[in-house]
């Protein structure tokens, strides 16, 4: 089962089964899921269902990233308060600009 893969990667740092599940878990369980149909008759890494093993193979990244804290999914708990994350802030630097209306002007 699909979800429980997940809860399986996600119990250390998430209170599971997640209810609401978070909307970024849905995808990796229909990927999950489809991948785990597939194995059951053998997956043709040569042809189109090498998608679903690269899909599930991404989906298991996503998770150990999130189970050892480098991803948060956004639940407000396990990894840190997202909105004193947001507060940090952003900045951004680049070069002065070139070209303006007014350098370009007539040509």
């Amino acid at each position: 089962d699909a979800d429980a893969e997940i809860d399986g990667y996600l119990a250390k740092r998430y209170k599971v089964p997640f209810d609401p599940v978070p909307r970024v878990l849905n995808k990796f369980s229909k990927d999950i899921a489809i991948y785990n149909l597939y194995s059951r008759i053998g997956i043709d890494e040569g042809e189109s269902e090498k998608n679903y093993l690269n899909r599930y193979n991404a989906a298991v990244k996503y998770l150990t990233l999130v189970a050892e804290g480098k991803v948060n999914i956004g639940t407000g708990e396990g990894g840190g308060d997202p909105a004193s994350a947001a507060a940090t802030g952003f900045a951004a630097k680049s070069n002065p600009r070139l070209f303006s209306r007014g350098s370009m002007k007539g040509m």
